[in-house]
């Protein structure tokens, strides 16, 4: 460019024309100078001969940038405005700035063509040494996407038709490059963590950005930001996401594990859903929520490891589920085989760990979101108090909120939080209001009326602060404060516990509505779900044994019926006030709005009760919540809960229960697919106590709760060959000998039954040892291991000989041969092994492992052991016993120089009867943090791999282990055999 300068007419004339708008002046100096027009003279005159048309300044920063473009954007030239509008459309709009290099991607046109738009720009467009186009001013942005502003139609930008545009480009970046075990990871870094694969594998940075380029990363994180603001009818658009979903949704997946950032996946499926919401497409409908389930339950699986998106969670899929049958050929790269896995979704939706013990839970009324709070009222508490809000379908966590003590707006349109003297309102997303009320003393409850328009809050003084929410004035001051202050869910009535009863108040005015008088003790009230009726649980000081059941009208105060109902702990009451529930330690008692008592149910250890809409009840006792359906009278579904249940609520649609625990969870489930004309799904009876599989794995054993012994072919399908009510009691104890053609069964009574392992007919009975717990064959001798540990003779059924329990107070037995499981047996057993030649016993006791000399009757040695163990085999020709404890731990004692040595060897584990092989890896069980899993021991690697993570809403309650299978049994009674190819290495 030559030299060149403005003379002060033209200097002064620009700045006539730019007004008072830097902006105009600073992007006329660029426009100017711009390099690429190479004549600022004729730039300089191009913008005063456009001042001089108006012979004013011009008029607005629209006026300004119409002159710019229309002198770079010929509108003749149908390909330049083509190329204008794309180019900088998606500069607009894409979600950060990107390169030109990938946003070429995004565009579809060559990066030599993108330059040359932008340098037609310069003055309106940052092309800094970084290679990033910027927008100089917002101004620009929002002139080129207002039609009312720009009013050119080759000058406007369309944000619907830019959205479509890279939301399409998007779609095909994807499916150009997403792939299963899209960094092509070996074994055995496919298995493990992310960080710990790509180490493993010595995969760079370089590499990894090879594998997942920049415009990849872009398309995966923010395909779904476009697709919310494109035209979803769009043919293009709609067979890019048909596509996507129907052939790299799994793949997806994998890369945001990959990248960090599988936590939008949740939120982008929500958003599709809603897209898709009025297409008459039910398949992609189900097929989303189907993907909605699988990402909330294995989340964790996925987001440690992304390859287990396929080794595990797609493994675990409900196999009549959409998403299964659409992607199941993923499965193919899986090591295991499954039979008799998961079916249909299970209620349980996604476990929310909220950290704290949750003292209350709760759903806004569009059933949306739920709430979780620990509270500082509780003895319980740790100074770690908060309020977290969750998405409701998905169990993605929204935000966190400090405090001591909570209420939250039944529109959820506000939450309070308090601390010592200070009331602070937030809005849901956790961001202050900027609200406050100020106290003089400490605050020990909160409430919050329905729309937000009233704040209560009880003080130490016994006394009840009302406050107008909007303008932060002080209503009122109440007395007689004790416990428990509460709205009615209309927020025209406030009642709080008093020294006598229940004071209720209007909850605008707080002026006094009535005293209800139901007690000096009063334990519990509750407002009914349309605030029309509160009820009361109390207990009176005349008389320590008499309790009372009280229901009011929250109206008037009138008290409506009243009835003792003695040592009732727990309250419940239905939404309309039609139906209450109390509970003791051994019953649920329903009663009418007349308080006559209507059905008593038996429920042991009930610990909280909440009533449904469409009056379901939810009854959580130690270990469960049980659904009671009040309009047929039965109980129709048992969820198994992990914690103990300290709180209980339904979504205001029926379709989600939230029960939330003292460890600081909250169980969503969705009850939707829960038929009350099905029979409750209980399971006591026929619960699997005690399994194990014949040495080949072509047989396995059941025993069951209720005393009954079941015989299984697993091949090529498991099929039942016979079923007997064997024993008394449960079935505690099972083994098969070492050519599967015998097999026995014991109960805690000592009571041993031998059956044949082909067609599962009795061959004899025995009377082993009391507290039974473990048997185990040899190819001529049967050991028993109960409170003593007895030896029998196979051919003549005839007592050997019987160690006392009082020295080894064992509980399981294992030979050579004997592949078995560990069921946890209430007299506290652990093993027992006998060497193939019958000369060596090993007794697991609490504290360690006996070696017994089985022909001399004596006790060789005992080794001092700090684990719990679950099987043990003799290794003769390796004079070593193996044994693996119930945390997973391998133990090897030395015969003859008694060293154990505590770690998994390679040579031993491929000799062990018990340990299954794929292709002479040896994979085995383990309990990681309370999580099942299954880990193999690579040759090429120091320590175990998991193969197959059990995630923990399949809860596995026993397992035995063969050469080629593996069986599981979980809570709810089902045996999931998971096959291998049959690969034993001599």
């Amino acid at each position: 460019m030559q030299q060149w300068s403005a003379s002060d007419e033209e200097i002064d004339s620009l700045v006539c024309a730019a007004g008072k708008f830097f902006i105009i002046a600073s992007t006329a100096v660029r426009y100017i100078l711009d390099k690429k027009a190479s004549n600022p003279a004729a730039q300089m005159q191009k913008l005063l001969c456009a001042f001089a048309q108006d012979h004013t300044s011009f008029k607005d920063l629209d006026h300004f940038y119409t002159v710019i473009l229309r002198d770079i954007v010929p509108e003749h030239s149908d390909d330049v405005v083509s190329h204008y509008k794309s180019v900088v459309g998606t500069i607009i709009f894409v979600q950060h700035a990107l390169p030109v290099s990938t946003l070429a991607h995004l565009i579809g046109i060559d990066v030599k063509e993108i330059r040359a738009v932008l340098d037609n720009l310069q003055s309106v467009i940052l092309l800094d040494d970084d290679d990033v186009p910027r927008i100089y001013h917002k101004s620009f942005l929002e002139y080129l996407t207002d039609q009312a502003r720009c009013k050119d139609p080759h000058l406007q930008i369309d944000p619907k038709i830019c959205h479509t545009q890279i939301a399409t480009h998007c779609f095909d970046i994807m499916d150009k490059h997403l792939k299963y075990n899209i960094l092509g990871l070996g074994d055995p870094a496919r298995f493990m963590s992310n960080k710990e694969g790509l180490k493993e594998d010595g995969t760079t940075d370089e590499q990894l950005e090879e594998k997942i380029p920049q415009q990849l990363r872009y398309a995966s994180l923010y395909w779904v930001n476009h697709l919310e603001a494109a035209n979803t009818e769009d043919a293009a658009l709609v067979n890019g996401l048909e596509f996507f979903l129907a052939k790299h949704m799994l793949h997806w997946f994998e890369v945001l594990s990959l990248v960090g950032k599988l936590d939008l996946a949740q939120l982008a499926i929500v958003a599709v859903r809603e897209l898709l919401k009025s297409s008459s497409d039910s398949e992609s409908h189900h097929f989303l929520s189907d993907a909605l389930r699988f990402i909330s339950k294995f989340y964790e699986i996925i987001k440690q490891s992304a390859l287990h998106t396929y080794h595990s969670a797609l493994f675990l899929t409900p196999t009549d589920s959409f998403l299964y049958r659409r992607y199941n050929k993923e499965a193919e790269h899986n090591i295991f085989a499954i039979e008799d896995g998961p079916e249909k979704w299970e209620a349980f939706v996604a476990n929310l760990s909220h950290g704290e013990r949750i003292d209350v839970d709760k759903f806004s009324l569009d059933s949306a979101l739920i709430a979780s709070c620990s509270e500082q009222i509780n003895r319980f508490t740790t100074g770690q108090e908060k309020l977290m809000i969750w998405d409701a379908a998905t169990g993605t966590p929204i935000s966190t909120i400090p405090g001591h003590i909570f209420a939250v707006a039944n529109d959820f349109s506000t939450v309070a939080s308090s601390k010592d003297k200070t009331i602070t309102f937030y809005s849901v997303n956790g961001r202050a209001t900027g609200t406050m009320f100020t106290t003089p003393l400490v605050i020990q409850d909160l409430a919050l009326s329905s729309e937000s328009v009233r704040v209560a809050a009880g003080l130490s003084d016994g006394t009840v602060w009302l406050w107008d929410s909007g303008n932060t004035e002080l209503i009122d001051k109440l007395d007689g404060f004790r416990s428990q202050l509460q709205f009615s869910p209309t927020g025209t009535r406030l009642a709080y516990s008093s020294a006598d009863g229940i004071k209720l108040r209007d909850g605008i005015s707080g002026r006094f509505i009535a005293d209800l008088c139901c007690g000096s003790r009063s334990r519990k009230f509750e407002f009914s779900g349309d605030g029309s009726r509160i009820a009361s649980l109390s207990n009176d000081d005349i008389d320590d044994i008499d309790d009372s059941l009280t229901l009011w009208n929250s109206e008037s105060g009138a008290l409506i019926a009243g009835v003792s109902a003695d040592h009732q702990w727990w309250l419940a009451i239905s939404a309309n006030g039609s139906l209450l529930a109390t509970a003791n330690r051994d019953k649920v008692t329903l009663w009418s709005d007349s308080l006559a008592q209507i059905k008593v149910l038996k429920s042991s250890w009930t610990r909280k009760m909440a009533f449904s809409l469409d009056n379901i009840l939810a009854i959580a006792t130690h270990d469960d919540v049980k659904l009671y359906n009040v309009k047929t009278n039965s109980f129709i579904h048992t969820l198994p809960v992990g914690g103990f249940t300290t709180a209980l609520a339904f979504s205001p649609d029926c379709t989600r229960l939230a029960v939330g625990d003292s460890d600081g969870n909250v169980n969503l489930c969705d009850i939707r697919g829960i038929d009350a004309s099905d029979p409750p799904s209980t399971g006591n009876a026929t619960a699997v106590t005690a399994l194990t599989l014949s040495r080949d794995c072509s047989h396995l054993a059941c025993g069951y709760r209720d005393g009954t012994v079941e015989l299984w072919g697993t091949s090529p399908t498991k099929r039942r060959i016979a079923s007997h009510q064997a024993h008394e009691r449960s079935v505690r104890a099972l083994g098969f000998g070492p050519d599967g053609g015998l097999f026995a069964s014991g109960s805690a009574d000592g009571i041993i039954n031998l059956w044949n392992g082909g067609d599962g007919a009795l061959r004899g009975t025995l009377e082993g040892p009391s507290g039974l717990g473990s048997v185990a064959l040899s190819n001529s001798v049967l050991v028993a291991a109960g409170f003593s540990v007895t030896l029998w003779s196979l051919d003549t059924l005839s007592l050997i000989h019987t160690f006392t329990g009082s020295e080894y107070g064992t509980s399981t037995v294992d030979t050579l041969s004997l592949i078995h499981t560990f069921t946890g047996s209430e007299y506290g057993t652990s093993t027992v092994s006998i060497a193939e030649n019958n000369a060596l016993i090993a007794v697991a006791r609490r504290d360690g492992v006996s070696l017994l000399d089985a022909e001399n009757h004596r006790t060789i040695t005992t080794f001092k052991v700090p684990h719990k163990i679950h099987t043990m085999t003799f290794i003769l020709d390796k004079l070593q016993l193996v044994a693996q404890s119930t945390d997973s731990v391998f133990l090897s004692f030395n015969l003859i120089n008694k060293h154990i040595i505590e770690g998994a060897i390679l040579e031993h584990l491929i000799q062990l009867p018990d340990i299954s092989l794929w292709h002479g890896v040896p994979i085995w069980h383990c309990l990681d943090n309370e999580q099942h899993c299954f880990t193999a021991l690579f040759s090429q690697h120091k320590s175990p791999v998991p193969v197959l993570w059990i995630p923990r809403h399949i809860r596995v309650k026993a397992w035995t282990q063969g050469s080629s299978m593996i069986a599981l049994r979980c809570e709810d009674g089902r045996v999931i055999l998971l096959r291998l190819p049959n690969s034993r290495v001599s």
